[in-house]
């Protein structure tokens, strides 16, 4: 599963499919995930998740859209 963008609304519903079973990749354009957060608290906030098996690709963004496959679905990513 692909989370487009680090907030809490996606970072949440990635939590539960995590737990789930489902592979967790989350996208954030920027430096860190929730930036309206405190710094400190937006990167225990992320090893937590890490902890959950959450991937996370910083600073990227998604390039090209995204492309339906055969057996899944791409995302590219600059």
């Amino acid at each position: 599963m692909i989370v487009i963008g680090g907030g809490v609304i996606g970072l949440e519903m990635g939590s539960v499919y995590a737990r789930l079973g489902t592979e967790v990749t989350v996208i954030q354009h920027g430096p860190r995930i929730c930036p309206f957060l405190d710094a400190e608290i937006a990167k225990v906030f992320m090893n937590s998740l890490k902890k959950q098996g959450i991937k996370f690709e910083l600073n990227a963004a998604v390039e090209g859209g995204v492309n339906n496959k055969e057996k899944g679905v791409t995302v590219n990513i600059k």
